[in-house]
């Protein structure tokens, strides 16, 4: 299942300066888990518990809430190999909603801004 990180706990927000068109980027720490959901993450998967009848392929991922210019977005990455980043890494993110189904798309870590970024979530997530 996905779940979107639901945070207990203070945010614990880390800037890491601003990307091409001059907007901050930030990523709160305490937001950051692992998890898993569908390859293709266009599944709906509401209201689905998971049993053996379910014979969706899943892949497991990182978790993570960003802001970027005062916008507070939620993504998920398959570019961590632990502490690493994969070869042009890259996240997913959700702006809409379809059915409460977040709407997915590809953001590429290509600026040093948004590597540094994506390089904390993975050693983030690899420390817990």
């Amino acid at each position: 299942m996905v779940s979107i990180p639901v945070i207990a706990q203070d945010r614990q927000w880390l800037g890491f300066g601003e990307v091409v068109n001059g907007e901050q980027l930030r990523l709160d720490l305490a937001s950051v888990q692992s998890g898993t959901m569908p390859v293709n993450d266009k599944i709906n998967m509401e209201g689905r518990d998971g049993s053996e009848t379910d014979k969706i392929p899943m892949r497991k991922i990182v978790l993570f809430t960003y802001n970027i210019g005062g916008r507070e977005r939620h993504g998920y990455t398959t570019s961590c190999n632990g502490k690493n980043l994969a070869a042009n890494p890259s996240w997913r993110t959700a702006t809409n909603y379809i059915d409460y189904w977040p709407q997915y798309f590809s953001v590429k870590a290509d600026s040093p801004v948004s590597k540094k970024m994506l390089k904390q979530v993975c050693v983030v997530n690899a420390s817990k």
